[in-house]
């Protein structure tokens, strides 16, 4: 007797949550008839300037099936994989669904560098107040001022920031607060002297762009 009141018992549990189920999917055809689509969202912040690629892509991003088929704006991303070498454009919120102009492409920023070389350029004694936080993926300007005139000549623009290192060469992640003694740069095999010239100057102001 006991027995068949627990396989009752499991049966009419089991009955429940296949109508439970059921009703679910019901109300899911209803609410999007067309079906859903899968699109990218935020697990959490991410700041303006950060490097996503194929290392660190699922530490920011994760893919949901949350958007009716037919409302979803073709410049949502629906793959986690094609976000790989990009630096983030704007401040991304967590939640957020993530579209193609939350991005630039690496390879953008430098391909008007038809010979690239990776420099360094020590912060010490810039003063300007930008040095200690500036982080990889961030692009600047850099100028030289004249001692005398006190005005600041741009020579190089949207520069890109490879890596921002510590006094002993420990690469420094954007959300540390960690000040930065070195940042490394892209340029043309051609600036290289000329930024060797600035450094010896020691008159280089670097401006953050993005």
């Amino acid at each position: 007797m006991l027995n068949k009141k627990v396989i009752t018992m499991f049966a009419g549990v089991g009955l429940t949550l296949v109508s439970f189920i059921g009703l679910v999917s019901i109300n899911n055809k209803i609410s999007n008839p067309n079906g859903v689509s899968d699109v990218v969202i935020a697990i959490k912040d991410v700041s303006k300037g950060t490097v996503i690629d194929s290392s660190n892509v699922k530490t920011y991003f994760k893919v949901e099936s949350k958007i009716d088929n037919t409302v979803v704006p073709t410049s949502y991303i629906k793959d986690i994989n094609e976000i790989d070498k990009v630096i983030v454009n704007e401040n991304i919120y967590e939640n957020e669904i993530i579209n193609k102009n939350n991005f630039i492409e690496v390879d953008s920023v430098l391909s008007n560098i038809n010979k690239p070389r990776e420099i360094s350029i020590e912060l010490d004694g810039i003063g300007d107040g930008v040095g200690g936080i500036l982080r990889k993926g961030d692009i600047v300007d850099i100028s030289i001022s004249d001692d005398q005139s006190k005005q600041n000549t741009t020579i190089l623009k949207n520069i890109y920031i490879v890596k921002a290192l510590t006094s002993d060469g420990t690469e420094v992640p954007r959300d540390s607060n960690t000040p930065v003694s070195i940042v490394n740069i892209i340029i043309n095999e051609n600036d290289v002297n000329l930024i060797e010239s600035a450094k010896n100057t020691g008159n280089i102001t670097i401006s953050k762009v993005k």
